[in-house]
C-alpha cells in the first residue's frame, strides 16, 4: 500500500460519511432531536478532521503518479490539468469542511458549557454543511476525471462520436 492508495481510500469519507451526517442533521433539525443533533455535529467534526488527511495525501498520490524519474511524466491516461483542477477544488472544499467542523465543534461545546446554543449556531452549521457538501461533491467528480477516463468530457465526446459513426454504418445497407 502506498500514499496513492491512502488517498483513494480516504477520499470517499468527505462525501459519503458527510452526506450521511447531513441527512442526519436535517432529520435532527426537523424533529428537534438533541441526540441526533449532537451525533450529526460530531460526524461533521470527525469528517473535517479526516478531510485534512485526505487533502494532504493528495499531494503524495500525485507524486506516486508522476514517479521519481527525471522527467516526472504522468501515465498516458492521466491529464495534468485534471489534477490541478481537482487540487484547487479540494483546497476550497477542505477549507469549507474545516469551517463546518469548527462551527459544529463550537455548537457542541456551547450545548455543553453554556447549556444553550445561540440561535445562529445551528443555521450557520446547516449553511456551511450544505455548501461544504456541494464543494466536496464537485471535488469528487473532478478527482474521478483524473484517471477514470470514462467520466472525462473529452473521452465521452469521442465515444459518442464513435457511436454515431457506428450508427451511420449500421443504417446503410
Amino acid at each position: 500500500m502506498n500514499f496513492a492508495h491512502v488517498h483513494l481510500l480516504l477520499n470517499h469519507v468527505p462525501t459519503t460519511l458527510f452526506a450521511a451526517g447531513l441527512v442526519l442533521f436535517l432529520v435532527a433539525l426537523a424533529t428537534r432531536n438533541d441526540t441526533l443533533t449532537k451525533t450529526s455535529l460530531t460526524t461533521f467534526f470527525i469528517v473535517a478532521a479526516v478531510t485534512i488527511a485526505t487533502y494532504t495525501s493528495g499531494s503524495a498520490a500525485e507524486a506516486m503518479l508522476r514517479g521519481t524519474g527525471v522527467t516526472s511524466e504522468l501515465p498516458p491516461d492521466v491529464v495534468s490539468n485534471a489534477i490541478l483542477e481537482h487540487a484547487d477544488a479540494a483546497l476550497w472544499a477542505s477549507v469549507l469542511m474545516g469551517l463546518t467542523g469548527f462551527f459544529a465543534w463550537l455548537a457542541l461545546w456551547q450545548g455543553k458549557a453554556v447549556r444553550r446554543r445561540p440561535s445562529w449556531s445551528l443555521p450557520l452549521v446547516l449553511v456551511l454543511a450544505v455548501t461544504s457538501f456541494l464543494a466536496m461533491a464537485r471535488t469528487a467528480v473532478l478527482g474521478g476525471r483524473i484517471s477514470h477516463v470514462e467520466v472525462r468530457d473529452d473521452v465521452v465526446a469521442r465515444h459518442q462520436a464513435c457511436l454515431a459513426l457506428v450508427d451511420e454504418e449500421v443504417k446503410r445497407p
